[in-house]
């Protein structure tokens, strides 16, 4: 299953470097859970570990046909090549659905990736197992039903966050919150350069439509040493967390005694044709 916070990561990216840093390298080793109440998560087998691996640029030249010989990443010993996703606009290697964390190291270890791009050649370090604590999401309005949460269309909502502890470190940590469903889009992330260790995400009355099951994830992101995404860098290391639910949009109440209403109207008006033919 693709997710939505590795894309957004990369658009952030692009919107951050300097001008003439045209091309970014990406590595980042996720971990995905599920949300199905107030409190509860669990680890997400179908996604679970993950190794990605991610070439874009700012100019927005690159494509399937260029460069002509597809780039790769290595670590000195296998070599993987990435294919362009044009959903991402980017170039992109992904290696999920590992067990856990020691599965995915036997065959992605802490290390130097190094990048052959176009004739030139980049290396990004993972090396310091630098995970977060899972991200757990609270709302102010609406509740959960069987492990999707359920909110009024008619009702402004907020998504918060926990808080970042877990190998939190400002300048060097990133917060997202990114919902999506039927093409409509909402996210709020922020770089925690001295703007604290959680996130809210406001939406306003009417934001969701009626009746759309939306997702929505929320991450904690952890660079690896010293060179950021916030230092315009063009290579980058990170570790990140990630938590998804379902959100489901519902009718507000007025409109489903309107259809209950209707329903029964109609309900009635073929009991009297019933009792006519009789």
């Amino acid at each position: 299953m693709p997710r939505l916070l590795s894309s957004l990561i990369a658009g952030v990216l692009l919107a951050s470097v300097a001008p003439a840093q045209s091309t970014f390298f990406l590595i980042d080793k996720a971990v995905d859970y599920s949300q199905t109440d107030t409190s509860t998560t669990a680890f997400n087998a179908s996604i679970g570990h993950s190794f990605i691996a991610q070439v874009a640029d700012q100019s927005g030249t690159y494509n399937a046909g260029n460069p002509a010989s597809a780039p790769s990443v290595d670590d000195n010993t296998t070599t993987w090549n990435l294919a362009y996703n044009s959903g991402r606009s980017a170039w992109y290697y992904e290696s999920s659905g590992h067990a856990d964390q020691a599965t995915l190291d036997a065959t992605y270890a802490d290390t130097n990736y190094d990048f052959n791009f176009n004739g030139s050649s980049a290396t990004v370090a993972v090396s310091n197992d630098l995970y977060s604590n899972v991200p757990v999401a609270s709302m102010n309005t609406g509740s959960w039903s069987s492990g999707t949460f359920m909110v009024n269309a008619s009702s402004a909502l907020t998504i918060s966050s926990n808080t970042f502890t877990t190998n939190y470190l400002d300048n060097m940590s990133r917060i997202e919150i990114r919902i999506d469903g039927n093409g409509n889009s909402f996210s709020q992330s922020a770089n925690n350069s001295n703007s604290g260790n959680s996130l809210s995400l406001n939406l306003n009355a009417f934001d969701l439509t009626s009746g759309l099951t939306y997702r929505v994830e929320i991450g904690f992101t952890r660079f690896d040493g010293t060179a950021t995404m916030l230092t315009g860098t063009d290579t980058i290391g990170s570790y990140t967390t990630i938590t998804t639910f379902d959100l489901s949009a519902v009718p507000e109440p007025s409109s489903w005694s309107l259809i209950v209403g209707v329903l029964a109207m109609g309900f009635a008006g073929a009991r009297r044709r019933s009792h006519s033919v009789a």
